[in-house]
């Protein structure tokens, strides 16, 4: 090509970095940092996460500072981007504070720090519940933080989330299947019934997780 332009680099970035070349999409944006090219949010973000998984944790700095002085940080889809890295890298308390600075949030970004919780072994951590309130509107959202307390035996925390809450057939059935091993499995049992009280009707899942433990 005698003209590139950042949509140019970028569409070579993502084509590297889709079909698994890291190295070759790492080198494509150094080239366009040489060529004087601004890179955009797409540029920055895509490289992010294949510097976590290749443990480039000094280039991937750089590329955080780059973001900061251009004052991009707080871009949704860099700093989704760097939550990723960062966790990746084992860096959970930097992914943390990227999180928590973000004036906009999306799925992506709550997913991501599911993430930075399960691989950092931070299953325990309480996520802020009074930062919940508008995020839990999301039902898919709301339904993976219950899972995620839930699977890790943090059932205290999973049901306050539930409280707030929107719920449907799959929110009922975490809760029934969790409590349904434990020595509160009398709890499975409880929600099975306000299931079908609130109009639901309970599915294969629901039976058997309740009629498991229904003599305890």
């Amino acid at each position: 090509m005698v003209e590139r332009n950042e949509v140019s680099w970028n569409a070579i970035i993502t084509g590297f970095a889709y079909t698994g070349c890291n190295v070759e999409a790492l080198n494509v944006f150094r080239f366009m940092i040489d060529a004087r090219v601004t890179p955009n949010s797409i540029t920055i973000s895509s490289p992010l996460p294949l510097l976590g998984e290749l443990g480039q944790c000094k280039l991937g700095k750089e590329i955080h500072g780059y973001s900061l002085r251009m004052g991009i940080e707080s871009d949704v889809f860099i700093a989704n981007s760097l939550i990723d890295m960062y966790a990746k890298l084992g860096y959970s308390s930097i992914a943390s504070t990227i999180f928590n600075k973000m004036g906009e949030r999306n799925i992506v970004s709550w997913n991501s720090m599911l993430a930075n919780f399960a691989q950092n072994k931070l299953e325990f951590a309480a996520v802020d519940l009074d930062n919940l309130h508008g995020i839990c509107l999301d039902l898919v959202v709301s339904n993976s933080l219950i899972d995620m307390y839930a699977k890790y035996g943090c059932l205290n925390l999973a049901e306050s989330v539930f409280d707030i809450s929107p719920r449907n057939e799959v929110s009922y059935n975490i809760l029934i299947i969790g409590y349904s091993g434990t020595s509160n499995c009398s709890i499975s049992l409880d929600l099975f019934s306000e299931m079908r009280l609130s109009g639901m009707r309970p599915d294969i899942v629901s039976f058997m997780s309740s009629d498991e433990r229904h003599g305890c």
